[in-house]
């Protein structure tokens, strides 16, 4: 989890249901805890995938770093959430 200057929460993780091995989940929330928007990644494959570290470069970008069957994942987000 991190947080921006604005006090908004972001957190990254495995998302896992029954009918799936997992997938990665980021979302962004308010400071009331309303969700502002939320992104899922799955990879190719029948592999969970996994949201490890997360944290807001210098720039204000949220960078999220996690894995999916042994490879390395990195994803860049702006303050709406587009991929950067």
């Amino acid at each position: 989890m991190c947080t921006d200057t604005l006090n908004n929460l972001y957190v990254t993780g495995l998302l896992n249901n029954h009918y799936t091995n997992g997938k990665m989940g980021t979302i962004k929330l308010s400071p009331a805890g309303f969700l502002i928007w939320d992104k899922i990644f799955d990879a190719p494959g029948q592999y969970a995938d996994y949201g490890k570290l997360i944290k807001l470069d210098r720039n204000g970008f949220l960078c999220i770093i996690g894995s999916s069957d042994n490879h390395i994942l990195f994803y860049k987000y702006d303050i709406f959430g587009s991929t950067i």
